[in-house]
């Protein structure tokens, strides 16, 4: 059996390397999650801009209708694959 500084050397016992590394692969993943939330969610609402601007305007029953419904199908449209 290796005493500790011998592992330590041979670098078998890196005390919170795997932890640093686990974190940093965590926090890169949540970044492109986060990414991905607002690009499907910003995607959805230019969508919604682009099609009910017509004429040169943007529509009041549309706004009326569809933008609280953008507002209520965000997190299902975010979590879902």
């Amino acid at each position: 059996m290796l005493e500790k500084s011998q592992q330590k050397e041979r670098g078998w016992c890196r005390e919170g390397d795997l932890l640093k590394k686990v974190l940093e692969a965590v926090k890169k993943d949540l970044w492109v999650v986060l990414l991905d939330i607002v690009a499907v969610n910003l995607s959805y609402f230019l969508a919604l801009i682009i099609r009910f601007y017509v004429g040169g305007f943007l529509r009041p029953v549309a706004v009326d209708r569809y933008l609280p419904a953008w507002i209520a199908f965000t997190p299902c449209y975010s979590v879902s694959p």
